[in-house]
């Protein structure tokens, strides 16, 4: 969290943003250091946020040489989501709700069971 304390994640078109794999990455393991300090509701935005955003603009990267990159961390993002889930339960964008239901209900039926 100290790298990237001095990022404006507030600004119009920050620089991470230009780059789609450099942003996700960015909102990949600022959700995973949330979620080793334990700030679950933290973690469980930022996971949504990224996920909100891969969703918007899945259409352009489709021909990029790293769309086999950024369909494996949508993956990895999708289960450290489910992770927070389980361990503090948040409500969730809709989109996100209908995302987990189609592809990844057995995986959170199992972290809600224990």
């Amino acid at each position: 969290m100290k790298a990237i304390e001095d990022l404006d994640f507030q600004a119009e078109v920050p620089l991470y943003y230009k780059i789609p794999a450099s942003h996700i990455t960015l909102y990949y393991y600022m959700g995973f250091a949330y979620l080793m300090l334990r700030r679950y509701v933290d973690a469980i935005k930022t996971f949504s946020d990224i996920l909100i955003f891969v969703s918007k603009t899945s259409g352009m990267n489709t021909l990029s040489i790293q769309s086999g990159f950024l369909m494996k961390k949508h993956e990895q993002i999708y289960s450290l989501l489910l992770i927070c889930q389980a361990l503090c339960p948040q409500p969730l964008d809709d989109f996100l709700e209908k995302a987990i239901r189609e592809k990844h209900q057995e995986k959170q039926d199992r972290l809600f069971r224990g």
